[in-house]
């Protein structure tokens, strides 16, 4: 199978239980691959889509999961047109297939500690907007710290880099999830709080002052594509009033091109305006706002237990007093924006899986954005 030696002999370890009667023989010949696309199979549901997934062709994907089935002598799977259910053996089985993966990880990871020197590659998934957060530095002062440390930054819709941080893809994500909880086995805290606003050209806004979803009614609006969280955040603010969508993007800086060309009302987030908007003086009206977005923003989330002294120095009143956001702006490019009443505020949360901070280059960045915070 071509198998790791070490990683096959944590998984042996962890998976030789006695209500299962795996064997040890049978592991060091499946080792982490088979519980991997095991893994795989019982999270996707379909044999073809862990294949995709694990970059495996499905036959090969099909015929280690059938060795080790013959080896434990049980159905695992339950296979049909509509895909692949686990049987009750295969119920049995997720949990130690996680503490085997995640095992392996720790095995890695104390191995590197021992060389005193941190290596390899650290996954870091990224939405719009991230640049305005404390990332980009912490990233800077982990390499400083750990020269060895490679980090990648690969951008995505928040519900993409979730799924990729579940899959093992990604170690952290950068991504707002408001409307959909997190799923159980994930952690996350907060890294800055936004709030979407409206944007449009001097009068071009149904009334003179503050903006409402009864006022959007019939507008031409501006915002974000369907796969987008602040989509989804959109949605489930407006409730049952309708918004006439004439163009979706998930570019921020569309958003306001568009509405500076007078094609409708942009709803977008508001710390990624651009600085000839965010230039702009605030008037005693946008400290009213930015006073309410203040007050309206919920405790950061420090679910984690082992970094519970986490606090949020990004808050909301310093992204508004950053955008310096007016209502009825009269600038030079004409541009206005206006805040909901609530305001429509959000959090950009980085996430990791429940348990991978113990890995020492996801620990050293965490302790570098628990530092960038005091």
């Amino acid at each position: 199978m071509g198998c790791n030696v070490m990683v096959s002999i944590v998984a042996a370890h962890i998976l030789c239980v006695k209500d299962l009667e795996v064997s040890s023989a049978m592991l060091l010949r499946h080792g982490y691959t088979c519980a991997w696309l095991f893994f795989a199979v019982s999270e996707e549901r379909s044999f073809s889509a862990a294949a995709a997934r694990c970059r495996v062709a499905q036959p090969s994907l099909s015929r280690q999961i059938a060795g080790l089935e013959r080896e434990l002598g049980e159905r695992l799977f339950i296979r049909s047109r509509d895909g692949a259910a686990l049987t009750e053996a295969g119920e049995t089985l997720v949990p130690y297939a996680r503490a085997a993966l995640s095992a392996i990880e720790h095995a890695h990871d104390a191995f590197a500690e021992r060389t005193g020197l941190l290596t390899g590659t650290l996954r870091i998934g990224v939405v719009n907007g991230t640049a305005n957060t404390r990332i980009p530095a912490c990233a800077a002062a982990l390499h400083r710290a750990h020269p060895g440390v490679r980090i990648t930054m690969a951008d995505g819709t928040s519900r993409t880099l979730i799924q990729a941080v579940r899959t093992r893809e990604l170690d952290l994500a950068v991504a707002v999830s408001e409307v959909t909880p997190l799923p159980e086995d994930l952690d996350s805290i907060t890294v800055m709080m936004d709030e979407v606003v409206a944007v449009a050209i001097s009068g071009g806004f149904p009334q003179a002052s503050g903006v409402s979803w009864p006022d959007l009614a019939g507008c031409p609006i501006i915002s974000y594509t369907h796969e987008s969280a602040l989509a989804e955040l959109v949605d489930a603010a407006r409730g049952d009033h309708r918004i006439d969508l004439i163009c979706a993007t998930n570019d921020p800086l569309l958003h306001v091109a568009m509405a500076r060309q007078g094609a409708g009302i942009a709803l977008t987030a508001a710390s990624m305006l651009p600085a000839a908007v965010n230039s702009a003086a605030a008037d005693s009206a946008s400290a009213a706002s930015a006073a309410s977005v203040a007050s309206s923003i919920p405790a950061a989330d420090t679910s984690a237990d082992d970094i519970s002294s986490f606090s949020v120095s990004d808050t909301a009143a310093d992204v508004a007093a950053s955008i310096g956001a007016i209502d009825g702006a009269n600038m030079h490019n004409e541009l206005g924006i206006r805040h909901f009443n609530p305001p429509l505020t959000f959090r950009k949360r980085l996430i990791w899986r429940r348990g991978a901070a113990s890995g020492p280059s996801i620990r050293a960045f965490l302790n570098q954005v628990s530092k960038s915070d005091a």
